[in-house]
């Protein structure tokens, strides 16, 4: 079985991909995870310390209300500044010109190899250096290492049956190797 792909990729492949590895990779969950403890732990110390200050403890109804909103609101508004965060930095990277990814690609799957080229670069992967294979909404990605995969979006199978056909020989080859 032999599979070529020719397709571009935009920031928002890109974008996409950051976000689903920094909410499914161990090591980036534990990290937002520390953040989204960290600030509320903050708040509540600072809270307690400036409750001993105080004689009563009417006087800081309303700092706890304000600590309570402050909490909820970060919790619920953390995705949506990560991922500001996350475009904020690439369309920094954009401006210097210094893209982490190729707009043109062209990838090759034979029976031994994934040949992957770019407009500078031309790279070679065995299927056992395949260390994981996971998709979301629009692409598939096929880490070879933990941090960096290859990105292929699903606009480039002609329709559902293909898309599986692609998704089973690229499982087989990773436990065949």
């Amino acid at each position: 079985m032999h599979y070529t792909f020719d397709f571009n990729l935009d920031e928002n492949y890109y974008l996409e991909f950051n976000i689903y590895h920094n909410y499914n990779s161990k090591a980036s969950k534990r990290i937002l995870l520390s953040v989204q403890l960290l600030f509320p732990a903050v708040l509540i110390v600072s809270f307690l310390i400036n409750l001993t200050k105080h004689e009563s403890a009417i006087e800081m109804v309303p700092s706890g209300i304000s600590l309570i909103l402050a909490i909820v609101f970060f919790l619920v508004v953390f995705r949506f500044l990560f991922k500001s965060s996350l475009k904020w930095t690439i369309r920094l990277m954009k401006k210097e010109g210094r893209l982490p990814f190729s707009k043109n690609n062209r990838l090759q799957f034979d029976e031994e190899n994934i040949y992957e080229f770019t407009e500078v670069t031309e790279s070679k992967f065995k299927y056992s250096t395949i260390e994981k294979i996971a998709e979301n909404d629009n692409a598939i990605y096929i880490y070879i290492s933990a941090m960096q995969a290859i990105i292929i979006p699903f606009s480039v199978f002609k329709g559902e049956a293909e898309k599986e056909e692609f998704i089973t020989f690229i499982k087989r080859k990773k436990r065949v190797t």
